[in-house]
């Protein structure tokens, strides 16, 4: 199969090839145009399939927030966002 990049895209592959070739930490893991298209496939290919199984539930939580924004349940922004690090740094610990 032949593909046809974007010329953006096309730079970006190189880009990262290039940075692979430095051995730095921050190097890219990836050797080869293929191997890069192929995790970037297999990536969003992930993506797809998890927001394809949970849409039904990601509609319900969006319903049921513009229901509460609604009725005027909403929380001051500083304590939202307060929460949301929390839980950030939650799933973090559980990760390390």
């Amino acid at each position: 199969m032949r593909i046809e990049l974007a010329p953006e895209i096309a730079a970006m592959i190189e880009e990262d090839l290039r940075r692979g070739r430095c051995s730095s930490p921050y190097s890219s893991p990836y050797s080869s145009v293929e191997e890069s298209i192929a995790q970037a496939v297999a990536l969003l290919h992930g993506q797809e399939k998890w927001l394809a199984a949970e849409r039904g539930g990601i509609f319900e939580k969006i319903e049921h927030a513009v229901l509460q924004a609604e009725r005027g349940e909403l929380i001051p922004e500083e304590a939202a966002f307060a929460e949301l690090a929390r839980r950030h740094e939650v799933r973090r610990r559980g990760r390390a």
